[in-house]
């Protein structure tokens, strides 16, 4: 149990970095429309919760692997609540991937699913070299 925190970060982290390279050719940095904002204001929430998650659930407790810090003294409470954190971070993430799933046009929702969306219009760059 005291890994929880750690391990529900791993698919909050992977989730939302896809939404972050989702809405990145969306991003505008003038404009004064809603959609501008809106887009804007789900990229900062991206990179934010990325950043935290990065640093407090993933960098620290590995530096305390290392030896570099000092042990957490931290109760069963400190591990489930921000296991339950990163749980709700993934699932607004994955809802928000359906969004930008459903965003797409009929025809490319069939080709593109809910984890590829993000790639869209070109694809992954793995599966584009693949390909060929």
């Amino acid at each position: 149990m005291t890994w929880l925190n750690e391990l529900t970060a791993i698919p909050a982290l992977v989730v939302w970095l896809l939404i972050f390279r989702g809405f990145w050719p969306h991003l505008r940095f003038r404009g004064d429309g809603p959609l501008h904002f809106m887009v804007q204001g789900v990229s900062l929430v991206a990179a934010t919760l990325v950043g935290r998650l990065m640093f407090w659930d993933l960098a620290r407790p590995l530096a305390r692997l290392a030896g570099h810090l000092p042990p957490l003294q931290a109760d069963l409470t400190v591990s489930v609540s921000n296991g339950g954190f990163n749980t709700a971070a993934a699932i607004a993430g994955y809802l928000i991937l359906v969004g930008l799933h459903r965003t797409l046009p009929p025809e490319d929702q069939i080709k593109f699913s809910v984890w590829r969306a993000p790639f869209y219009p070109d694809g992954i760059l793995f599966f584009r070299k693949a390909k060929k």
